[in-house]
């Protein structure tokens, strides 16, 4: 039989600085309800894809809790790392409530310690379900640079009938014929390793991007 592999948890715990404790036990002095929130918004946190989702999710819960700001934020950070370091692969409920035993982040306070059990159970609960998402996306962005965000902008171009010729033409007697102009977009992608990619487009190259995108939607939705 195949021994048992401690948590990620439990090999973090190198790494773990005396702040994360610290954060940990400012959470027990958390009222049940503020538990309860934590645990309710926190995998909204978890999932968000952008960095403007998770700035406003984070903000929610810290209006939710109605504590202090930074007591807060500390809280959020110290789960949003036990949730960076758990491994989808191998890590478990069990295992993991084995490991904050022998870890030491539990209060030394009975109610408190039975606050914090519960707690963790729940979460790692969440996390545990949360395995096959995350293995899918690990899974999907293996192997090659992948996506990491986009951004855009339009940039109008003036339309000019006048033609300067920079070999013959004198500079002051140039005289720009201007007759309007024509939008022009700028789009960046910029992938989890690598230079971004940056090009332009028209209105017609936008429209056959939107099309195709929608068709190969349609495609990996399709069983």
């Amino acid at each position: 039989m195949a021994k048992k592999v401690r948590s990620s948890l439990y090999h973090n715990a190198g790494k773990i600085e005396k702040s994360f404790n610290e954060d940990l036990a400012n959470i027990w002095n958390f009222t049940e309800n503020q538990l309860d929130i934590l645990l309710t918004n926190l995998p909204l946190l978890f999932s968000s894809i952008t960095e403007r989702e998770q700035r406003l999710h984070r903000e929610n819960i810290v209006g939710l809790l109605g504590v202090d700001a930074q007591k807060s934020l500390q809280a959020i950070e110290a789960l949003s790392y036990i949730y960076s370091i758990w491994d989808p692969r191998g890590d478990t409920v069990k295992v993991a409530m084995e490991d904050i035993e022998v870890l030491h982040v539990l209060p030394d306070n009975d109610k408190q310690r039975k606050i914090a059990r519960s707690f963790f159970r729940q979460l790692f609960t969440f996390l545990e379900k949360d395995s096959n998402r995350r293995l899918r996306n690990q899974t999907a962005r293996a192997l090659l640079p992948s996506l990491s965000s986009c951004s855009t902008q339009i940039d109008y171009r003036q339309i000019n009938r006048a033609v300067f010729d920079w070999r013959s033409d004198l500079p002051e007697k140039y005289k720009p014929n201007i007759i309007g102009s024509v939008p022009v977009a700028l789009i960046k992608i910029i992938l989890d390793e690598g230079d971004p990619i940056v090009f332009q487009c028209d209105k017609e190259d936008l429209e056959m991007l939107n099309r195709k995108f929608r068709a190969v939607l349609k495609e990996m939705e399709a069983k």
